[in-house]
Formats: structure tokens, sequence, C-alpha cells
């Protein structure tokens, strides 16, 4: 039995989205954990930070559990090491904190 067209078509999408998957699969998430802030900056200045992330929440977001947020937020800021080798992110302040809206 052959394979038309659209067939083949279909099955090499299939098939290319799921290698992408498994490729993006191996990163780890920005948020996730495996490494110590407290070891990439000072205390004072991840408190700091931390604070900074949570005002910053109280006075702009709604609906937010703000402590998680400027713990997450945070963590992800004090982290400057990419997760994809070679790789840099635009604006880190805005990665973190739209991870940290969406996971609190």
């Amino acid at each position: 039995m052959r394979l038309s067209t659209e067939g083949r078509l279909i099955i090499g999408i299939l098939a290319t989205v799921a290698w992408i998957t498994g490729i993006v699969s191996l990163f780890p998430a920005l948020d996730s954990g495996g490494f110590s802030p407290l070891a990439l900056i000072p205390q004072d200045e991840f408190d700091l930070l931390v604070q900074s992330e949570q005002d910053h929440c109280d006075a702009f977001l709604d609906g937010v559990n703000c402590k998680c947020f400027g713990d997450v937020s945070g963590i992800i800021q004090a982290d400057q090491t990419p997760r994809v080798p070679d790789a840099f992110y635009a604006d880190r302040q805005d990665l973190a904190r739209w991870q940290a809206a969406d996971k609190c």
C-alpha cells in the first residue's frame, strides 16, 4: 500500500513535532531547582531582589501570591547561568516575572 502525498506530509509533520518535543523536553524549566541562588549572589543582595519582586507584585499584580512571586522571580533572576548553553535572554527580569506570575 502506497501513501499519498498528503499521508507522507502528515507523517513527516508528526515526526518533526515529536522530534522537536523530545529535544525541548531535555532542557529544564527556567524556574526549576538544581542550583542555589545564594551561591551565585550574596545573601543580602538576594534578599533585596526578592523583596523588590514582592513589592512589584503588591503594586501591579492582582490575584497573585506575592510571596511566591518574589521567591520564584528572585531565584530566576539570581541565576545568571543560561539553561541552554551559549543562549541569552533579552530581558531576564520580564522573563522571570512572567514565569513567576504564571506559577503563583
